[in-house]
């Protein structure tokens, strides 16, 4: 009897080990987040009190937020400028971030979609650039490894923004069942992405992460070139396919009397001329959003082409960035922010037959982005409907870029990501090899400082193995 309560102590005592080990410095934390577009790098600085439990998800609050033009893109094949220009990002985080943190405050510079378009060999040359740059401890002073600078996937980017969201609303505050969690749907300039826990199995597209000590099986997927910029490129392409000889050619998406110059692939002037004929749009905007045939979708279903999605249930959404601008534009959202896709589709039939003049007069909308909501009036309830087979009844999403002023995109939760990852090794424990032999704690090697984040959290890894091969050979003696 005394082997088995000294089991069952040595085992909780584990298990303990495993929850417990914290970081007893409470200070204030800090993590750089450069957000590198294709018209800007937006720097965020975020500002965190380390948890008294590791499997809890530290909240952070976004201290500082700017724009810096031009994007990294121009630095790709212009290689002058690019350590002033860095330089002059670093130089505004060290006078956000105290210079005592510096050292053990990371810096991350990510890039999205602008940077996916750009050639493999390129865009590897461009990242050592910045990775030289930021290495130079002169010019950076914050903890940087090679590996901060990157090219995000479009699901990561997704993934991220996921993280954001649930993190904000308070999925990661408790243990909470997966159906408790909201799904994804971002709309930027170059892709378009949705990420969701689904409710049946996943047969493709799927996305584990490591939150808090738990793993989350997300279903995500990146659209490139399906992103507002991109959208409206594509159009003018098909219709300058279908009109190839032509330099002046209809565009039934632009409204009457708002024009678009443009160039042939001769070079020569073309002109695009706006009819406001939202039929004809939905024509060439199906064309882009329509789904495989059966024969062709595997596994099934699909969304758009032959890309798999499993069913979104009755989850519900939030739309985020590109989604929220033209729902407003057409009075499509109730008191709380809910979308209605057919009254968007409604409203934007009658706003797109209108002119450029009267949709001037009885809209409030910008002048340059009155063709650009006729347009994303059309694909946004096609995309939904359509592609992702959201029920036009539904009151399942929510178009909103804040939570309790909390910005709702892909930095908080990449930054929330890398800071959890600092951990993982110890968490993914039970799912490793144990080595029984004996522990010198002068001999094994501490982790680097990078990934180091207090000396007290480092003793974990160490003292688990012990206590498992403790309990090992208790059970072992015992028979």
């Amino acid at each position: 009897m005394t082997k088995f309560y000294t089991i069952v102590l040595t085992f909780a005592v584990y298990l303990y080990s495993i929850v417990t080990c914290v970081n007893s410095d409470e200070e204030a934390q800090f993590g750089v987040m450069l957000d590198a577009g294709s018209s800007g790098t937006k720097i965020k600085v975020y500002e965190w009190q380390n948890t008294r439990v590791v499997t809890d998800i530290p909240s952070m609050d976004l201290r500082y937020g700017h724009k810096f033009t031009p994007g990294i893109g121009r630095y790709a094949t212009y290689r002058e400028g690019l350590t002033k220009y860095l330089s002059t990002i670093v130089t505004k985080a060290k006078d956000i971030v105290p210079e005592e943190k510096w050292t053990s405050t990371p810096i991350y510079l990510m890039a999205t979609a602008g940077a996916r378009i750009l050639d493999g060999h390129i865009a590897l040359g461009l990242l050592n650039r910045i990775r030289n740059v930021l290495s130079n401890t002169t010019l950076n002073p914050f903890r940087f490894r090679g590996r901060n600078v990157r090219i995000l996937s479009g699901e990561e980017e997704g993934v991220f923004a996921w993280i954001s969201l649930n993190a904000v609303n308070g999925f990661f505050d408790s243990v909470k069942p997966m159906n408790e969690s909201l799904g994804l749907l971002e709309m930027g300039g170059g892709s378009t992405q949705i990420a969701f826990i689904p409710s049946t199995p996943l047969y493709a597209g799927e996305f584990q992460i490591f939150l808090g000590g738990r793993r989350f099986d997300l279903y995500a997927h990146s659209y490139l070139f399906y992103g507002a910029n991109y959208i409206k490129e594509r159009v003018k392409n098909i219709l300058k396919a279908s009109s190839p000889e032509s330099q002046q050619i209809d565009h039934p998406c632009r409204l009457i009397g708002d024009d678009e110059n443009g160039t042939t692939d001769s070079g020569q002037p073309l002109k695009f001329q706006g009819t406001s004929e939202p039929s004809k749009c939905l024509q060439v905007l199906r064309q882009l959003v329509s789904k495989a045939p059966d024969d062709r979708c595997f596994p099934k279903p699909c969304a758009i082409g032959s890309v798999y999605q499993p069913s979104i249930g009755s989850m519900s959404f939030y739309a985020t960035q590109g989604f929220v601008y033209t729902p407003k534009t057409m009075g499509s959202l109730d008191a709380d922010k809910h979308l209605n896709i057919t009254h968007l589709k409604a409203a934007s039939i009658v706003y797109c037959e209108k002119s450029f003049e009267a949709v001037k007069a009885e809209y409030s909308v910008k002048a340059k982005f009155a063709s650009d909501e006729c347009m994303m009036g059309l694909y946004i309830p096609l995309l939904l409907q359509e592609s992702y087979q959201f029920d036009p009844q539904t009151s399942n999403i929510v178009v909103e870029d804040n939570i309790q002023g909390n910005k709702i995109d892909w930095t908080m939760g990449a930054m929330l990501y890398e800071v959890n990852m600092l951990f993982q090794s110890w968490r993914l424990l039970p799912h490793t090899p144990v080595s029984c032999q004996p522990v010198s704690f002068t001999a094994v090697p501490a982790a680097p400082a990078e990934v180091r984040p207090s000396s007290a959290l480092s003793l974990c890894p160490a003292l688990q193995t012990v206590l498992v091969c403790v309990l090992l050979v208790i059970m072992e003696t015992r028979h």
